[in-house]
């Protein structure tokens, strides 16, 4: 018996006749092993909890590791000439397309951590045809270059939160003024000099972009807006003689911070109820895009949107989900949002190569393409994500350099 089966162990050797067997849990591809994902459900009926009728959201257990492209074609590369940094021509980046970039050109690390890519090497195309890939994931039924979720909020909720806020704030301003300056304040003026300043400081922000809302800006904008609008009306009432400059700034910050705070959440509610609806309705309609990129059949390289929803299941807040910076170093974090990712869903901290062709951050950082890409004042950029083992939150911001960065593959719903 031990001679058949010696001559069986051979011929499958010689012969390549016996395949390993693929471990439970994972997927074969391009003659890697990847852990299926762990699905993760998220509210996207919007109910405020999660029940057995909501969505899942599915990421591949491992950051990608391959040489080729889907069905064996070679990896995508640009036609860009590659020069040093301070050249006048080429693209000013020595990191390569068209190439698998393992850290520090270790074998081990790719299998360990995953391979880093260029950006047109991850999506399989050109950035030209990526922007209309882009265009085409956004929801803008009027075709006016404005997502309809922000055109609900310039046009409906902007009133909407002058209409439910700048009562009550005119009213404790007012209690508060005339207690400390023994000297009665007009309410009309109060209140007209509120919801001025709550309605420009909601127009500056929400008409800053068409694609995107700033929430912590608006925090911000409406905090000192308020505050200024207070400070104002007490100088035309003739009233700053009664009150020192302290005192009243103190005044005023109380009422419009609690304010402010309300106003950001409501509108960060708002949004993340309508990225969560927009994304059912792009999947149920059949017109999302999904760009495979090199991922396996079936997955694709996800979206700024994608992202969103997946740290939304991990129970990112709704006030964090679209903060965005390199300084925004904590969103997500009292959610334990990227302790998850590491844990529950196999994300490493794959370090990267940076412009000048470079690594950094092995075991430090893990920084992850989207398939979003724009362009703004400061040039082209795509929206990336990165976890830091010395930062405490997701960080989500704008990428304009040449790099090269991690994979995680999206399942298709």
């Amino acid at each position: 018996m031990k001679t058949y089966s010696y001559i069986f162990a051979l011929a499958c050797l010689v012969l390549v006749a016996c395949k390993e067997k693929v471990p439970n849990h994972h997927i074969e591809y391009e003659g890697k092993y990847y852990r299926e994902p762990n699905p993760v459900q998220y509210d996207s009926n919007g109910d405020g909890k999660i029940d057995p009728t909501d969505d899942v959201i599915e990421v591949l257990g491992n950051s990608l590791n391959v040489s080729q492209a889907p069905g064996g074609k070679p990896l995508y590369t640009t036609n860009e000439t590659i020069t040093p940094p301070g050249s006048t021509t080429g693209s000013g980046s020595l990191v390569p397309t068209g190439e698998r970039m393992c850290y520090h050109d270790l074998q081990r690390n790719c299998d360990k951590y995953g391979a880093l890519y260029a950006y047109e090497t991850t999506v399989n195309t050109d950035k030209a045809q990526m922007k209309q890939i882009s265009e085409s994931q956004k929801i803008d039924a009027d075709n006016d270059g404005v997502l309809d979720y922000i055109n609900t909020l310039r046009n409906t909720t902007i009133d909407e939160m002058v209409d439910k806020y700048y009562g009550d704030a005119a009213i404790e301003a007012e209690m508060l003024i005339e207690e400390a300056t023994n000297k009665q304040i007009s309410s009309f003026l109060l209140q007209s000099y509120i919801q001025e300043a709550i309605r420009t400081a909601l127009q500056e922000v929400l008409y800053e972009h068409n694609d995107f809302v700033d929430i912590a800006l608006i925090q911000q904008k409406v905090n000192v807006a308020v505050a200024q609008a207070i400070i104002d009306a007490v100088a035309d009432a003739n009233l700053s003689s009664y009150i020192s400059e302290e005192d009243l700034d103190e005044i005023a910050f109380a009422i419009s911070q609690p304010l402010a705070v309300s106003i950001s959440n409501d509108i960060a509610k708002q949004v993340s109820n309508s990225i969560i609806t927009e994304y059912k309705q792009m999947i149920q309609s059949g017109s999302m895009e999904f760009v495979q990129g090199i991922c396996p059949d079936g997955y694709y390289i996800p979206s700024d949107v994608d992202w969103m929803i997946f740290e939304l299941a991990l129970g990112m807040s709704a006030q964090d989900l679209t903060k965005y910076g390199e300084t925004v170093t904590d969103r997500g974090a009292s959610a334990k949002v990227p302790q998850a990712m590491v844990e529950d869903h196999g994300f490493e901290y794959g370090g990267y190569m940076s412009i000048n062709g470079t690594f950094a951050q092995l075991g430090e950082a893990g920084v992850y393409w989207s398939s979003s890409i724009g362009t703004d004042e400061l040039g082209d950029y795509v929206w990336v994500r990165q976890i830091d083992t010395s930062y405490t939150g997701v960080l989500r911001y704008k990428h304009y350099e040449k790099t090269g960065l991690s994979i995680r593959c999206f399942k298709k719903p």
